[in-house]
């Protein structure tokens, strides 16, 4: 759940909201529908995503099989989808630090350990592209900054700060 909300409620129970509180939650409310759409979108567009994403790969680590073993391109697809998942999650909620949080310190902690940061790191630039690629301009405007914090983790960049203040399809 977005945080920023969550702490809306905590600081209104037992009363009503404020103005500045009304307002943060018709913001996160105006466009929760169009969000949704995205996440059927992302999902719908999941395969053809992690296809891109593993020919990319495919191409430009041509050794990654003899590297890592016969499966290493089926470790690739369930970690770009965990990181597609999670992004989508944190879009819908409107919520970067739970994609930070929750995922991204833990992903960089395991794949430093087990993969060449070059190739985790061209796998998340790949995922970007192939989401550029499979969903619309609007649709992946919205998901991309949330597969960024991702990949500024890999590249060992602090996550920063994500402008959310206007997440969501145009009407």
């Amino acid at each position: 759940m977005n945080q920023e909300i969550l702490a809306i409620f905590r600081r209104a129970e037992g009363r009503y909201f404020n103005e500045a509180e009304g307002r943060s939650l018709e913001n996160y409310a105006e466009n929760l529908l169009a969000r949704v759409e995205t996440m059927a979108a992302i999902e719908r567009a999941e395969v053809a995503i992690l296809d891109d994403v593993i020919a990319a790969l495919s191409a430009k680590y041509p050794g990654m099989l003899e590297r890592y073993g016969s499966d290493a391109f089926a470790r690739v697809r369930r970690d770009q989808g965990q990181t597609l998942r999670y992004a989508t999650l944190g879009m819908l909620t409107m919520d970067p630090d739970f994609v930070y949080d929750k995922f991204a310190v833990w992903l960089r902690t395991i794949m430093n350990a087990l993969c060449e940061t070059e190739q985790v790191v061209a796998g998340y630039r790949a995922l970007i592209q192939a989401c550029r690629t499979h969903l619309t301009h609007d649709d992946a405007e919205i998901l991309v900054p949330f597969v960024e914090i991702v990949l500024r983790e890999q590249e060992g960049n602090p996550p920063g700060q994500l402008d959310i203040s206007s997440q969501g399809r145009a009407a």
